[in-house]
């Protein structure tokens, strides 16, 4: 994979327009049962807090009014998780980040969870239309007895188009704090005529279209890791020309232990159906929760 510096910050778009918008929630806990919190949001973001199962985190959704990010955008989220709160964070639909003449596209996730919390970021595929720039960083402020369960996926054009990610930029950076302390970092990118050798290259994508990131934060994390390779996802995404990595960096009981989950493959469809099936069985295992995913991931 090819490292790159950040991209050029875009031109300021006019102010008012659906181009800024930022969106913040928080949730809490009482008496042993978790409730939002705090919320707050603008253009072109809104939030929605549909009913959970008495047994589940409290549900927040996140949408986008514009349909879509063009070159200029700069959003941001900000989602915290209070002492012994749970909640689950998931977007409305696929992000879809259109061409761009020249500017870049800015988007920020800062998620937090304080001690005794459980935080769920359920992946929702990003597709990068041909030239789209996109600037992404996602912040992870975690205490050291809480869980996360951080999840992405991006895809490498409309492939049902016809169309392939082939000019443009992408840079991706995440950040992991434990107890404010810096653990984890992780940069990766392409962009220009690295794009060809990036996606190609056996080093880099070997051809996916698609890949997904997961990240399990929780002193138990190096269990990830076994939960992975003793079950039949090796075998599923061999069998699909997908290829599947866990890793678990920090020692057992350790603060800020944390296990990252790599899926990448030719067709999209089948990436988004194992890293579904992953993340059920994650969110299962580490979390306590029922081994599903809310309804939006599903249409």
């Amino acid at each position: 994979m090819t490292f790159i510096q950040p991209l050029d910050p875009p031109p300021s778009k006019a102010a008012g327009t659906l181009g800024e918008g930022a969106a913040r929630v928080s949730v809490a806990q009482r008496d042993g049962r978790s409730y939002l919190d705090e919320r707050y949001f603008s253009d072109p973001y809104r939030i929605f807090t549909p009913q959970a199962a008495p047994d589940e985190p409290v549900s927040i959704v996140l949408s986008t009014l514009s349909g879509g990010l063009v070159g200029g955008d700069r959003l941001s989220f900000d989602g915290r998780v209070k002492n012994g709160a749970a909640a689950q964070f998931v977007g409305q639909a696929a992000e879809k980040v259109y061409g761009s003449a020249g500017p870049t596209t800015h988007l920020g996730y800062r998620l937090s969870a304080e001690a005794g919390a459980w935080l769920e970021q359920v992946p929702q595929e990003t597709i990068l239309f041909n030239h789209a720039r996109l600037d992404r960083r996602f912040d992870i402020h975690i205490h050291s007895q809480a869980r996360a369960l951080v999840g992405d996926m991006i895809v490498l054009g409309r492939l049902a188009m016809g169309e392939r990610f082939e000019s443009g930029a992408f840079a991706d950076t995440w950040r992991l704090f434990c107890d404010e302390r810096l653990t984890w970092c992780d940069r990766m990118g392409f962009a220009g005529d690295a794009i060809g050798n990036a996606k190609t290259s056996t080093f880099g994508l070997a051809g996916a279209q698609a890949f997904a990131t997961v990240l399990y934060v929780g002193e138990d994390a190096e269990r990830v890791v076994t939960l992975i390779r003793n079950s039949d996802f090796d075998e599923r995404a061999c069998a699909q020309g997908m290829r599947l990595g866990a890793t678990c960096l920090g020692g057992t009981g350790e603060g800020g232990s944390h296990t990252l989950v790599r899926l990448m493959g030719p067709v999209p469809q089948h990436v988004r159906m194992l890293l579904g099936e992953i993340w059920k069985t994650l969110r299962s295992e580490m979390g306590g929760y029922a081994p599903r995913l809310p309804t939006l991931w599903t249409i």
